[in-house]
């Protein structure tokens, strides 16, 4: 009777990882739907409510090593992204003039 019961647990445990695992499938399925959708809504984003802060890492030993940018951060969307300080009048005053600095 004992070599039955550990038997039926047996059976019990692996279809319980099955449920498990079948379980995390579809969670995953569902975020990586909610991903695409999120990635979607960000591009059809306008965003409106914008804000930038300049960053730069300056000051090592060999200058070709200095960097400068620009993180960004739509409020509307949830969007953050990081541009090079290079083209910063292109994007601050052509792109996105609505933005607002964040010192």
């Amino acid at each position: 009777m004992v070599t039955m019961s550990f038997q039926l647990l047996e059976i019990l445990l692996s279809n319980t990882s099955d449920i498990f695992k079948a379980k995390r499938k579809q969670l995953t399925l569902k975020y990586l739907e909610y991903c695409a959708e999120l990635d979607q809504l960000e591009k059809e984003c306008p965003h409106q409510d914008l804000t930038y802060k300049y960053g730069g890492s300056s000051g090592n030993w060999d200058k070709s090593d200095d960097k400068y940018w620009i993180d960004w951060k739509c409020h509307d969307c949830g969007k953050s992204w990081t541009t090079s300080q290079d083209n910063t009048w292109h994007l601050t005053r052509k792109v996105y003039p609505q933005a607002k600095q964040v010192k």
